[in-house]
């Protein structure tokens, strides 16, 4: 599948930090859509108690790329999303992650080197494994998300 991102909406993202752990804790249930240019509508349904660290920056990137930043956190979200659903597949949860950053006023540039550090730092062979990973670490949850397309 060929992504372009047209537009996206959403709410405020409401989330509760563990500084211990640094996983967010979605406190307030949340719909992202997110409309590629074909018309078709990826719609992502988050649930109060669904669990993310943000994007998987790798560690020598993170002096570089703060997890916090508003212009990656909705991606990051819908990237960890696609990763642990396989909703959509590698590279194309990859792009999209990208795509976003940008409409959300990030630089081309600066999103193509945090979606490429992303993308490297969770390794097209990890991304098969990435559930497991992810559950093993108290993350995600299934049942706090779901995602269709419109």
């Amino acid at each position: 599948m060929r992504l372009k991102v047209a537009d996206m909406r959403h709410g405020p993202v409401v989330v509760e930090f563990d500084e211990k752990t640094y996983v967010r804790t979605v406190a307030k249930e949340m719909l992202i859509e997110v409309l590629l240019s074909t018309g078709v509508v990826l719609n992502y349904k988050l649930k109060s108690g669904f669990k993310t660290d943000f994007a998987s920056v790798p560690n020598w990137a993170k002096r570089y790329i703060d997890n916090d930043d508003p212009m990656i956190v909705i991606p990051s979200i819908v990237h960890d999303i696609n990763y642990y659903t396989h909703f959509l597949g590698f590279l194309d949860s990859n792009k999209l992650f990208g795509q976003m950053m940008v409409l959300e006023g990030m630089r081309e540039r600066k999103a193509s080197v945090i979606e490429w550090a992303v993308g490297l730092g969770v390794a097209r062979r990890r991304y098969k494994s990435y559930k497991g990973e992810a559950e093993g670490r108290g993350l995600f949850l299934g049942e706090h998300v779901e995602c269709w397309f419109g």
